[in-house]
């Protein structure tokens, strides 16, 4: 920590000489899970999509039992966001000069299709603002459930080394 005026300002997780090794551990794993999917997937099909990935990655190496890192929300909410982002093309093809419409669309169809379903991830709305903003293909499509696909196997396969890093 360091004086800041009369506040202290934490720079460092309070928990890292205990934790530092775990967090080691699991960003690496988070890395190269990508790296597999980026070969895998040839991922640079749309950086923006490749994006809400990585954050996927995050989440299910970060903090793994988190309800938004169960395979049904991460599989599930990825689908939901590929849907979304569909729908919010098609929206904005219907009404040109109103793009910003269906980018706010994208967000609150996924937003409403997660919570009622009960796959709720926070990157998958990434996934549908990507495909509304650069729009739907098949390829983006297979590339986001290939990766979600394969960030859920790898997170099943490897939990029980795995543990929360954010409190």
């Amino acid at each position: 920590m360091t004086k800041y005026g009369s506040m202290r300002v934490m720079i460092f997780a309070p928990n890292i000489r205990r934790e530092a090794r775990v967090m080691l551990f699991q960003s690496t794993l988070a890395g190269l899970s990508i790296l597999i999917l980026a070969f895998a997937l040839n991922v640079s099909v749309n950086a923006v999509l490749v994006a809400s990935l990585g954050a996927t990655a995050f989440t299910v190496f970060t903090i793994p039992n988190a309800i938004s890192a169960r395979q049904r929300a991460v599989i599930g909410g990825h689908g939901i966001g590929i849907f979304a982002g569909f729908t919010a093309t098609l929206i904005i093809q219907q009404l040109p000069g109103l793009e910003l419409l269906g980018y706010a669309a994208a967000i609150g169809l996924s937003s409403i299709f997660m919570d009622i379903t009960e796959t709720e991830h926070p990157p998958a709305a990434g996934t549908a603002l990507g495909i509304a903003l650069t729009g739907f293909s098949l390829e983006a499509a297979v590339t986001v459930i290939g990766g979600a696909i394969g960030l859920s196997f790898s997170h099943r396969i490897l939990r029980r080394w795995l543990k929360d890093i954010i409190r």
